[in-house]
């Protein structure tokens, strides 16, 4: 023991301190990256609460002239109280009208709620990484067949009720 502390010479220590300074900047580089991450849930859980509103509102639109116009309007109300700028909000819709294959008239609605925003790193920026874009796609559709809505996000929602 006492031969290994006269021969060390601090090696020992100085492989420590490298050892520590790698592992602080791979916590630091992690937490950023989990950071984003964290923000993209945020758009996600914010998408969902736009799709799944829409569910309170389907009579309302149905019975309007302008049902995506209430749509949207709720969709903003949604985004401004959970601190999202409604401009990074896009709705796109596709319409399809026509006749089902029992003879029924139909309207079919597919579309995409789009959110996307901007994380700003910190410590991402040592690597020259100053921000990057997050954009969450989420997909929505409805079917209108004789004014009985049938909705179907992901999982099948007949008339609002799961």
């Amino acid at each position: 023991m006492v031969n290994f502390k006269n021969e060390e010479d601090g090696n020992i220590l100085i492989m420590f301190a490298f050892i520590l300074m790698f592992l602080l900047g791979f916590v630091a580089l992690s937490t950023d990256v989990v950071l984003a991450m964290n923000k993209k849930d945020k758009l996600t859980e914010v998408a969902y609460l736009v799709r799944e509103a829409r569910l309170d509102i389907t009579e309302e639109m149905l019975h309007s002239q302008q049902g995506q116009q209430i749509a949207l309007d709720n969709a903003h109300e949604i985004l401004k109280r959970n601190g999202i700028d409604p401009s990074q909000f896009e709705l796109v819709w596709n319409e399809q009208r026509g006749m089902s294959p029992n003879g029924n008239y139909m309207i079919s609605l597919t579309g995409t709620i789009i959110l996307r925003d901007v994380y700003k790193t910190t410590t991402l920026k040592a690597l020259g990484i100053d921000e990057f874009p997050i954009k969450v796609e989420l997909p929505v559709w409805q079917n209108f067949t004789d004014q009985q809505p049938i909705w179907d996000g992901r999982t099948p929602t007949i008339n609002g009720v799961y």
